[in-house]
């Protein structure tokens, strides 16, 4: 599907439907599986196409591109850790203006960011507690995803295409905590599960070699282990 320069067209499928009805009718009946086995092909191709679709509709407006939009979120994942900055999936719930895409990610820098490698050992930043559930109101600069254009690198594009995430925010002011609404859904309340394991776990393995290793086989939480572990 990822192949394709396009999408097939509305009309293309159907007439495509149509080739295999009749092509199907034509069958004997001792080819009757053959003729299930295509429908059905079919079927899931022409499911795929929507789901693409749907996912590429949910786009940032090419308005909204490097400005700040005002948006109200949910934390939907598990905010990854350095000593000045965080990062998470967010559910948008709404903007102004309009044309913000439903999934995004935000991260959320501390005064004098110095970059993803800048400030591993330093004495980390003071942010408030971020927890899968919370609703938060911020003010975000928008911009979608890319990624550097080499064959042979890791095609990050695709990745958080896969992800659901079709745009990315970077917090300017002060974000306002509107309310927690606790243990949404299964992927909701999963992610907040994470949350209190890590929370529960931090205070043993504080200044351990080998903590953020644990951390990241018990839970998946990659974000603080080092190049060197």
């Amino acid at each position: 599907m990822h192949l394709l320069p396009v999408m097939p067209s509305t009309g293309a499928l159907g007439m495509t439907l149509v080739a295999l009805l009749v092509a199907g009718r034509a069958l004997p009946a001792w080819a009757s599986g053959a003729r299930y086995a295509a429908w059905a092909a079919f079927m899931m191709f022409a499911l795929t196409v929507w789901r693409v679709e749907l996912r590429l509709a949910d786009q940032l407006a090419p308005d909204n591109e490097d400005k700040v939009s005002r948006v109200v979120l949910r934390i939907a994942g598990l905010p990854r850790q350095s000593p000045d900055s965080r990062q998470f999936e967010a559910e948008v719930l709404s903007s102004r203006p309009q044309g913000v895409p439903s999934q995004i990610m935000v991260s959320w820098n501390a005064p004098g960011y110095a970059g993803v490698y800048g400030r591993r050992d330093a004495t980390p930043a003071e942010f408030p507690e971020l927890v899968p559930g919370q609703v938060w109101q911020m003010a975000l600069t928008l911009r979608t995803p890319s990624g550097a254009r080499n064959p042979s690198a890791f095609d990050y594009e695709a990745y958080v295409f896969a992800q659901g995430v079709r745009a990315k925010g970077s917090v300017r002011g002060s974000p306002q905590l509107v309310r927690d609404d606790g243990w949404v859904g299964v992927s909701g309340s999963a992610q907040r599960a994470r949350h209190y394991v890590r929370e529960a776990m931090q205070p043993y393995l504080e200044g351990k070699r080998y903590g953020a290793v644990l951390l990241a086989l018990t839970i998946g939480d990659q974000a603080s282990v080092g190049p060197g572990q």
